[in-house]
């Protein structure tokens, strides 16, 4: 699923998942805090922002620097998968071209996972309203601008059971 701001038409989109906007958000903290290394008086409008001490936003910038080495290490793994798949396609010069690897779901699953444990890390480092204020953040200067497009179901290929797909749980 693709997120575009400010982008789509609402027939086109639907709005973006808290995993899709923590993962936004996250992303922004953690360039901000990259710069902030040359360029220390940077972040001081995000913290005003979100109304953070510097302590409180000193953690928030781990807990995102954490969440993009976890996020780094799942998409190093998925580019692998993604890469020898598309050489599969291209041998098979589009006959027979292979099912798209259920590890791509995995992967995404477990992506979407790192972005709620560290929804999780937040509260338990910074507290509950240190939480809501984020929170509050996120849902108006994020949700509001942040659609995804769904994308169609890839439908399985031809005499696939179930199990094949990696779905066997009813």
């Amino acid at each position: 699923m693709g997120v575009a701001l400010g982008q789509g038409s609402p027939a086109s989109t639907v709005p973006a998942s808290d995993t899709v906007l923590y993962r936004a958000f996250f992303f922004s903290i953690k360039r901000l805090d990259d710069k902030a290394r040359s360029q220390p008086a940077i972040t001081g409008g995000a913290k005003m922002r979100l109304q953070l001490s510097d302590a409180q936003f000193t953690t928030l910038a781990r807990i995102a620097q954490s969440h993009a080495a976890a996020k780094d290490r799942t998409d190093a793994q998925a580019r692998t998968v993604i890469a020898a798949f598309r050489e599969q396609i291209r041998k098979s010069r589009g006959i027979d071209a292979p099912p798209v690897p259920a590890e791509i779901t995995r992967l995404q699953e477990e992506s979407d996972n790192h972005v709620r444990v560290h929804m999780q890390r937040i509260n338990a480092e910074l507290g509950n309203a240190v939480a809501q204020k984020i929170q509050l953040f996120i849902d108006t200067e994020y949700k509001p601008r942040s659609r995804t497009t769904p994308l169609p179901p890839v439908p399985p290929p031809p005499g696939a059971r179930p199990s094949d797909l990696g779905n066997s749980h009813k």
